[in-house]
């Protein structure tokens, strides 16, 4: 397997409305991704290991957010950025979107509804993490690429292909 350089990356982040577009564009797939990189920087800022990586975290957005919002919210009040919603009330809020578009046969036209009102949901932990990304300067050295996440990748990628095309 290739490696990658073990060389320090500056963590970068996203703007709101970059956010909201590629929320749109992928259909909410965004949203993984922005939950990986957001466990990431908690975990490498809390330097703590988890039972379970923090790409399945991502992944299961929808769940995970009930401990990843309140995590948010605690290192981002560490660099005098404060959130005033309720991390429990806005997972709850998300999971309960991701379940009722879920359930019902969800018209073509309601899709970008969902995926918005899902997106607006994160924004102020989007700005927290951006936030302390900038107060910390946080770098990060990248885990090396193992064959088990190049069969979850692959896995992923064959899953939503036969969702697309069935």
């Amino acid at each position: 397997m290739p490696k990658l350089q073990t060389s320090k990356i500056k963590r970068t982040t996203i703007s709101p409305a970059k956010f909201i577009l590629l929320s749109c564009l992928t259909l909410g797939f965004y949203h993984a991704y922005w939950g990986w990189r957001a466990w990431e920087t908690v975990r490498r800022s809390k330097k703590e290991t988890y039972k379970f990586r923090s790409s399945l975290r991502g992944w299961f957005l929808a769940v995970s957010n009930f401990s990843l919002l309140p995590r948010l919210k605690e290192l981002s009040a560490k660099k005098n950025y404060s959130i005033e919603w309720d991390p429990a009330l806005i997972a709850a809020g998300y999971l309960s979107i991701r379940i009722i578009a879920n359930i019902q046969a969800m018209p073509v036209f309601l899709l970008p509804l969902w995926v918005i009102s899902e997106t607006v949901l994160l924004l102020p932990y989007v700005k927290a993490h951006n936030n302390y990304i900038e107060a910390t300067q946080a770098e990060f050295t990248p885990d090396e690429i193992n064959k088990w996440l190049v069969i979850a990748v692959i896995l992923g990628v064959l899953i939503v292909s036969l969702f697309l095309i069935g």
